[in-house]
């Protein structure tokens, strides 16, 4: 069976379970004995849930600049994800819409 992306490329999920769209890294491959292709199982970066017979047709490998730009959203939801709501770092003041800064 020829792979034609490899294992571990990133690729954008754009299938029939239209709940699950979004950025998957192949995991593996089988093939699909009725019409003789080969399928992908993807796997989710992050949480969620794997993803097994994808049609080459609903995906797409991701480029470089999508790769870096949801790398970098990556980083920043993980840095977001690390705050604690309801405190302070250090003695820096925290700005929220319900407490505005004012001048």
């Amino acid at each position: 069976m020829i792979n034609p992306l490899g294992f571990g490329v990133l690729v954008r999920y754009h299938g029939s379970l239209e709940d699950r769209h979004g950025v998957y890294e192949i995991s593996g491959t089988c093939l699909d004995n009725r019409a003789g292709t080969c399928r992908y199982h993807l796997a989710p970066v992050g949480a969620g849930t794997l993803i097994r017979h994808v049609r080459p047709t609903s995906i797409t490998p991701l480029t470089a600049a999508e790769i870096a730009e949801y790398t970098a959203e990556e980083r920043i939801r993980a840095e977001i994800a690390e705050v604690d709501p309801d405190g302070f770092s250090g003695d820096a003041a925290r700005w929220t819409p319900d407490l505005p800064v004012v001048p």
